[in-house]
């Protein structure tokens, strides 16, 4: 197995992306820690990571909140003794044009996407510094890379994502510290209900077989297409890989 004797931090850990990235780190034998705002799905999700009682924990805690980051990462390094893999994978969406979108609605998305990387980024590099190792993966989007219709805080947060996850894998790279970002296209988790809906309410017919319509290969990402991805990240496997922006998104912006 890949990551036994590693542990593993997992921000929004409790439905969809996360969900499925902590289980696959899980099953290669990692210990995993888990956050997220609700805690009925952290819990849902702890009861079917292998191991549960003794390997992993969930916390609910939300990413935007430095009290809270510290509080959760303290009780990794307490519980664990090390932690070496951080997941950014906290993340929310509306779909607003500029002019409908509120300045509230501006600072929730750059809180929750960006400042959360930074605020959990701060809060692990020291541990990881000091053990001269550490691999941090960040959830980006292909709407950080193009731009897409009703999405233009989302698409700017993720596009800071991005030069964020670049500009900290030269930072630490020379403390033995890796730095990448997933950028996935639709991807089924509940995010993609709140899509359909917001299109069909404004006369675009939308559902899951239309979206699957988009794709050269025929489908919609699925959380386990990221857990994969991710699981190669954060891995030996790609030791030589740091700064890069993976695309995943069946052939869409081929």
């Amino acid at each position: 197995m890949h990551l036994i004797g590693k542990t593993a931090v997992v921000t929004g850990g409790g439905t969809g992306i996360g969900k499925a990235i902590a289980l696959r780190l899980a099953q290669e034998g990692a210990n995993v820690a888990i956050c997220g705002r609700r805690k009925g799905p952290l819990e849902e999700t702890l009861s079917v990571l292998p191991g549960c009682g003794s390997k992993h924990f969930a916390i609910a805690a939300d990413v935007s909140r430095k009290a809270d980051v510290d509080r959760f990462v303290r009780s990794v390094i307490e519980r664990f003794g090390s932690l070496d893999i951080l997941v950014n994978n906290a993340g929310i969406l509306f779909r607003k044009n500029i002019m409908d979108t509120c300045e509230e609605d501006w600072d929730s998305m750059f809180d929750i996407n960006v400042k959360g990387i930074y605020l959990f980024s701060k809060a692990v590099l020291p541990h990881m510094i000091q053990q001269k190792s550490g691999n941090i993966l960040n959830i980006g989007s292909v709407s950080g890379l193009r731009a897409a219709s009703f999405a233009d805080a989302y698409c700017a947060s993720k596009a800071a994502v991005h030069m964020l996850t670049r500009s900290l894998a030269k930072g630490y790279a020379q403390h033995g510290i890796r730095v990448n970002c997933i950028c996935p296209a639709h991807v089924d988790t509940p995010i993609m209900d709140l899509t359909i809906e917001f299109f069909n309410s404004i006369g675009v017919e939308s559902d899951r077989a239309k979206i699957d319509s988009l794709y050269p290969l025929g489908r919609r990402g699925m959380p386990n297409d990221v857990a994969s991805l991710a699981l190669f990240l954060v891995s030996d496997q790609s030791a030589w890989m740091t700064g890069a922006l993976v695309v995943l998104d069946g052939g869409v912006t081929a």
